[in-house]
């Protein structure tokens, strides 16, 4: 069986903004708008005032009132609302930029890089059905009695908390039929499983030792 093997490198740095901090910048194009519609605002309510101030007609000082008023208000309303996103906008970047800072002095100013290598199994190595019986014996001794079977070895490999490999179908099966040639199993034959061989982590070491041909 072929041996193979991956790789990961996980890289520790501060966390992206989780909210997109262009949004609300001053733009010229936009400023420039909202300063013409102001402007055009401010005009249209001298008007209305116009209107109120030289016009003797009643209904021509409520028609320039409703113009001032409303030519006003919205006016303010768009000077508010854009003044607001910039200084709104302004407030984000500088604490997202202490924020980045904190994180950059809390990683110690370096960038950490772990690295992280899974290997599949194979049962033409020794040490990794070295590796591979004595995760079996360690499994059965605390009472999983099948942990030697095709099922329960196709599965990730842990020692001592650590992930040591993986052991695909065809690499248990594989497995398995090693741990029959080598004596870890007994009784061995289809449609049954056998029974684990070894009382202690001596014995799983001697057999394989011992039989490895």
């Amino acid at each position: 069986m072929e041996f193979r093997g991956t790789e990961r490198t996980q890289q520790v740095r501060p966390a992206a903004p989780p909210i997109d901090l262009d949004a609300g910048r001053l733009d010229i194009v936009r400023a420039g708008l909202a300063g013409g519609f102001v402007l055009i605002s401010v005009l249209v309510s001298v008007l209305g005032l116009v209107l109120v101030l030289y016009v003797n007609s009643l209904v021509v000082d409520i028609l320039g009132a409703a113009i001032g008023g409303i030519g006003f208000t919205f006016g303010g309303v768009v000077l508010w609302v854009s003044v607001t996103e910039w200084t709104d906008h302004r407030d984000r970047v500088r604490e997202w930029h202490n924020a980045s800072i904190q994180a950059y002095i809390d990683l110690s100013g370096a960038e950490k890089v772990e690295q992280v290598s899974e290997w599949e199994l194979s049962a033409a190595n020794p040490a990794h059905v070295l590796i591979v019986a004595l995760w079996a014996h360690m499994r059965v001794m605390e009472g999983e009695g099948n942990a030697f079977t095709v099922r329960k070895l196709n599965t990730p490999i842990f020692l001592g908390g650590r992930r040591v490999g993986n052991l695909s179908k065809l690499g248990a099966e594989s497995m398995g039929t090693a741990f029959a040639k080598l004596g870890l199993i007994e009784g061995r034959r289809e449609g049954y499983s056998g029974e684990w061989k070894p009382q202690t982590a001596d014995d799983v070491l001697d057999l394989v030792v011992n039989h490895w041909r």
